[in-house]
């Protein structure tokens, strides 16, 4: 897993060196294998492999909380504040969901948003996820990609128009269903897995990739945006299948 030093430094005030930073990591909790410069970012690599039971550590928000600790500093920990901010809907576009696998899904949300303008995504989003080693793509994928890299909360955006019957079924696969994800990989899928539908077609494959058909594009104009739960063994099964 790829570190980058300004964006820990975004959530502790701390005057430490790169190499004071990985040797408490190192002492604390994970191996780091590697200090690197990339432009006005330090990037550390950490093997990941010794945090599958920290998944609090999967994030720099997660990671700034652990180098907090170990310098006796204070974090500056957003999710409080955001929990106060809410959002008054202004538009109802045609919009339902369906969980029919509560018990792998146990927790499911989504919104629509509508006037979005896809680009490039500023430089200072895209060379963050660059240097940590994510592909920038447009602002709105980005920006689903930071979130995940920066809170541990990964979502991910749906174009609206590409959703039959406007309506998103929370699923187990079928037998003998397909899927072609965004990398454009056709994959076989079974009633074990996990998938984000509409009406007639798998959009997603819960917890591992995003499907092709449904995928944001620069004529994209309105998105549906996700953030779940996914039952994690089911989910690495279906990553490892």
């Amino acid at each position: 897993m790829l570190l980058s030093l300004n964006l820990i430094r975004k959530f502790v005030d701390i005057d430490a060196s790169p190499q004071e930073i990985a040797d408490k990591i190192t002492l604390s909790l994970t191996e780091v294998e590697k200090i690197e410069k990339k432009g006005n970012d330090t990037v550390i690599e950490i093997e990941n492999k010794a945090l599958t039971h920290r998944p609090d550590c999967f994030s720099h928000l997660g990671m700034a909380r652990e180098i907090g600790a170990y310098f006796n500093v204070t974090v500056h920990d957003p999710i409080p504040e955001l929990l106060k901010n809410t959002v008054v809907p202004t538009n109802h576009l045609p919009f339902s969901v369906t969980i029919e696998a509560s018990d792998l899904v146990p927790r499911y949300m989504s919104v629509v948003l509508t006037d979005i303008k896809i680009g490039p995504s500023p430089k200072w989003l895209s060379e963050t996820l660059e240097n940590i080693g994510i592909r920038s793509i447009n602002n709105v994928v980005d920006i689903t990609n930071y979130v995940m890299i920066e809170l541990g909360q990964p979502l991910h955006a749906y174009d609206y128009d590409k959703v039959e019957g406007n309506e998103i079924v929370v699923r187990k696969a079928k037998k003998g269903e397909k899927i072609q994800t965004i990398d454009g990989t056709v994959h076989n899928l079974n009633d074990s897995m996990i998938v984000i539908a509409d009406k007639t077609k798998p959009l997603l494959l819960g917890g591992v990739m995003g499907g092709l058909d449904s995928e944001v594009t620069e004529k994209t104009t309105t998105i549906i945006l996700e953030a779940a739960t996914f039952n994690a063994i089911v989910t690495r099964k279906t990553s490892k299948t």
